[in-house]
Formats: C-alpha cells, sequence, structure tokens
C-alpha cells in the first residue's frame, strides 16, 4: 500500500510550494501534466526544476510525447492515457528507455479500451474523479471499475487517483486499489498528519 502526493501547479512557484509542503513525507511524488486540451486545466507544462527525488508522471496531454522524452531521465515511470497519440509506440519507447509504464483510464473508459495494451504495463490509474483540477468529487461508481480490474487481472497494481481521503480510502483500497494518488486533501491539511491518519485507515 502506498500514499503518492500528487502535484498540480500553473508555474515554478506553485510547483516549489507544493512540492515543499510534502518533499518530507514522501519517496515518490506523482505529477499531473495537463495541456489545457486533454483536461481543461494547465499545469507542468513549462520547463520544470525539480528537486532530487522519485517521479511517476501522469500525463494528461493531447500529445505526450514531447513533454516524455524531454523528461525522460528525471521521471521513474510514465503514465499514459489511451485515448493519446500513438500510445503503443510510447509504452515501447519508455519501456526501452528504463521507464515504468502505467495506462490511465478516465471515467467514461470502458475496461475493454485498455485490455489491448495491458500486456505492456504494469500498473493501471483509474481515476475517481472527473481529471483536471484539485478538489473534484469523488466518483463512487469507479470502485465497481477498480473491483472489476482487479479480478479480470489481479497481476496489475492499480492506482486510485482523485478524492482519496480519509472518508474513501478504506474503500478503495477495498476495491482493490494499492497506490494512491493524494493531491488536495494533502495540500490542505497538515501533511505528516494527513498520511498517518490515511496510511492507518489502509493497515
Amino acid at each position: 500500500m502506498k500514499i503518492i502526493p500528487a502535484i498540480i501547479a500553473k508555474d515554478q512557484k506553485e510547483l516549489d510550494a507544493r512540492l515543499g509542503k510534502v518533499i518530507r513525507y514522501s519517496d515518490i511524488f506523482h505529477l499531473d501534466v495537463m495541456d489545457g486540451v486533454f483536461v481543461g486545466n494547465v499545469s507542468l507544462d513549462f520547463m520544470i526544476s525539480l528537486p532530487k527525488a522519485r517521479y511517476e508522471a501522469h500525463l494528461m496531454l493531447r500529445n505526450p510525447a514531447p513533454w516524455m522524452y524531454d523528461n525522460m531521465s528525471r521521471v521513474e515511470r510514465m503514465i499514459f492515457h489511451i485515448e493519446t497519440r500513438s500510445v503503443s509506440q510510447l509504452i515501447m519507447d519508455a519501456k526501452n528507455s528504463g521507464r515504468k509504464v502505467g495506462l490511465a483510464v478516465n471515467p467514461e473508459t470502458e475496461i475493454s479500451e485498455v485490455e489491448p495494451f495491458l500486456d505492456g504495463v504494469d500498473r493501471v490509474l483509474v481515476m475517481t474523479v472527473n481529471p483536471g483540477k484539485y478538489g473534484a468529487p469523488f466518483l463512487p461508481a469507479m470502485l465497481r471499475k477498480i473491483s472489476r480490474l482487479k479480478a479480470l487481472y489481479p497481476r496489475i497494481e492499480i492506482e486510485a487517483d482523485g478524492g482519496v481521503n480519509p472518508e474513501t480510502i478504506a474503500r478503495l483500497k477495498a476495491a482493490g486499489a494499492s497506490v494512491f494518488a493524494c493531491g488536495s486533501y494533502l495540500q490542505g491539511s497538515d501533511p505528516k498528519k494527513a498520511i498517518a491518519e490515511l496510511e492507518a485507515l489502509i493497515q
């Protein structure tokens, strides 16, 4: 079980502040990269400066290739949406560069749409909110999607992204998630206490 702080930032100042708030409390961080096209918000679309740490990048981009190639050496895991261009090639290129790979599933995306790509990944990220901003409402229907994925593909790790807080995390774990990207709850709390509280609920 792993809780990963999720970071949305419109510029370097905001990135520094949000990473700075949580940097002492985790060994890996989830970067939400958005282009304002694939989702309505814009995040991390600038030449970013990152402190030394481990990162996964959730690429909510219509064309993720440029960002991926520019930042390959600094990111441990690339997470792609199947709706983006050339996802099979992106998966192959990321793996050939020694990166771990995940696939993201939007709330409206059917499991059958990601099945052709699952042999090439070791994690599926299920969006448990409508993507694009901190604080979007949790979608309880996604618990069934997580349960179905876990039943069909028990070897694949499932990451829940969105609406992770003390009211939802135990339900997400029970459904089959084992990784939890947590953004607004940590940013709006004392992160040390919040992470400890969340971890206690999934033991």
